[in-house]
């Protein structure tokens, strides 16, 4: 079962448009730690303040940052400073059998939340640590448990993709041995990996008549061609 929700494709063309930008993605680096100004940004890049100007428009155009106002601490005018607006993972997987890209929301799922109890409620009393310091060291260790834990189900997953890649060269193999022709082997294609197997999702993503998706889909049944599929 997949968990999460894929966003709108065109979102996730946009965000990589957005990110292949080495500059862009060094600001956004910078704004994750804490509010910065644009003249702050400039000198530390080594990147003119135009073309910081440039940048942060565009980031801010797409919701991955917004601007704020500041008084001045020498009591001078107000001064602009920027901060990160979004949060999403981006995951790309690539291999000689499988390439996939999604962009997830980062929200809380309350059916995962219950196996990580243990993380909210250690991230709930530290919020009464009075003392700064101490706060600060405990957030730190509590930080790096979370690290663990993430490198750990990283690990977990890229082992499983290897796994899915191997059972997909299978499948690939098994599909040339069928001798279907090419939208046949498309549509097999289609089935053996995609999670929205209805008719109205597979006509969209593979250009083709929900018509002629049903015949073949009734051809597969024929045959004990057994992929469920096109609701």
């Amino acid at each position: 079962m997949h968990r999460c929700i894929e966003m709108a494709s065109s979102n996730l063309d946009q965000m990589l448009t957005i990110l292949e930008n080495p500059t862009r993605r060094r600001i956004l680096q910078k704004l994750s730690r804490e509010r910065h100004y644009p003249l702050q940004l400039s000198r530390e890049l080594k990147v003119s303040q135009q073309a910081i100007m440039k940048h942060l428009k565009v980031l801010e155009e797409y919701r991955l940052v917004k601007c704020r106002t500041e008084k001045s601490d020498a009591g001078g005018p107000e001064r602009k400073c920027y901060v990160t607006d979004h949060q999403f993972s981006l995951i790309i997987d690539f291999a000689p059998n499988m390439f996939n890209v999604e962009m997830r929301p980062l929200t809380k799922d309350k059916e995962v939340g219950r196996e990580y109890d243990k993380f909210e409620k250690e991230r709930r009393r530290l919020l009464s640590v009075r003392d700064s310091k101490k706060r600060l060291r405990e957030i730190s260790r509590f930080i790096q448990e979370i690290n663990e834990e993430i490198d750990d189900l990283g690990a977990k997953r890229a082992h499983l993709m290897g796994l899915k890649d191997e059972a997909l060269e299978e499948a690939h193999a098994a599909v040339e041995e069928l001798g279907r022709d090419y939208n046949e082997r498309r549509l097999l294609y289609y089935l053996l990996d995609e999670a929205d197997r209805s008719l109205a999702s597979i006509s969209e993503k593979l250009d083709l008549r929900e018509k002629v998706i049903r015949e073949m889909l009734k051809r597969f049944g024929e045959n004990r061609i057994l992929i469920e599929g096109g609701e």
